[in-house]
């Protein structure tokens, strides 16, 4: 989406009056547009499972069957597709058959043919002889977690610390962020991204070891958890969430804001209110109707009339 969810949510306490973050915290809306987002990826999954399709590709080594995909796969385990090269050219990749468990498995050394699938892992057989090879492996990708705009960046990162402001006060953290990032609080997640200004992640699941109202530090260096192709003053002035895989803006189409919108809007309004929601519900699931057929692939090609007699066709038309 184009706009962040600190602009959404921005818009859904205007649309619910809820402008008082003492009585609806920031957190409940971040939740339910989550919750709003999970149901949208899991109908639209259901219906046109190539939409959130995507690939990585894994060195081999001998004698290792269990291959991490580092990636947020959906469920852990919606993994569709798992080919093998036996020296990584695009030409020699071929299909491996899935396989369940069984009691007897390939042991021996050699190329691959089966796998099995494990949470956000693939497990091959038999083991592979030699380190050379890559493994293919299609499978659908979660939607990164939204967040809203937890802190910006001050400068450039050094070490494992990143000293952060309010980005919309321009002081300290809020209380909200500082109890979220605190491993004494009950609220505590473990994990903080950076994105840009558009919600591409810069920095992924940082794991945090201590805080402080200006300044999060990190387990490890800030470089370790940047991803490929970003340097550290990519980092400066851009948007620290907080969770694993979190973005400041949802990963879906701009058409798919009305539905999160309304969706939280409905749940923050019931929270205190006894009012008959039959219309709402009628609406939300209008809404999703449009958006998962929104996303079936049309037929475009041009059609070609047939032809019973040619001879009847004119000259140079035929």
């Amino acid at each position: 989406m184009d706009r962040s969810l600190s602009a959404i949510i921005e818009d859904e306490r205007a649309d619910t009056r809820n402008g008082d973050t003492d009585s609806i915290p920031d957190r409940d809306f971040v939740k339910y547009n989550q919750y709003a987002q999970d149901r949208l990826v899991s109908l639209i999954s259901a219906a046109h499972n190539w939409v959130f399709l995507e690939t990585v590709d894994i060195a081999v080594t001998a004698n290792t069957t269990l291959y991490s995909l580092n990636r947020n796969v959906l469920f852990g385990t919606r993994i569709v597709q798992v080919e093998y090269s036996y020296d990584g050219a695009e030409r020699n990749f071929v299909r491996l058959m899935p396989t369940p468990n069984r009691y007897q498995r390939l042991v021996t050394p050699g190329r691959p043919v089966y796998y099995r699938r494990r949470n956000g892992q693939v497990e091959i057989e038999p083991p592979p002889a030699v380190t050379q090879g890559t493994l293919r492996v299609t499978y659908e990708r979660q939607r990164d977690r939204v967040d809203i705009k937890r802190g910006k960046v001050n400068g450039t990162p050094a070490s494992a610390t990143i000293t952060l402001t309010d980005p919309f006060t321009g002081g300290n953290l809020s209380t909200e962020t500082q109890l979220l990032v605190n491993s004494a609080d009950q609220l505590f997640q473990r994990y903080v991204c950076i994105s840009n200004l558009d919600g591409t992640r810069l920095l992924t699941n940082g794991i945090i070891s201590s805080f402080t109202a200006t300044t999060i530090v990190l387990a490890a260096n800030v470089s370790t958890y940047l991803e490929t192709g970003v340097v550290l003053a990519d980092l400066a002035n851009m948007m620290l969430t907080i969770g694993k895989y979190s973005s400041t803006h949802s990963e879906l189409p701009n058409e798919c804001e009305r539905y999160l919108t309304e969706y939280t809007n409905r749940r923050v309004m019931n929270r205190d209110s006894n009012a008959d929601w039959d219309q709402v519900d009628a609406e939300l699931a209008a809404i999703e109707l449009d958006i998962v057929q929104s996303f079936k692939l049309p037929d475009k090609d041009i059609k070609h009339i047939p032809i019973s007699d040619w001879a009847i066709m004119i000259p140079g038309y035929e």
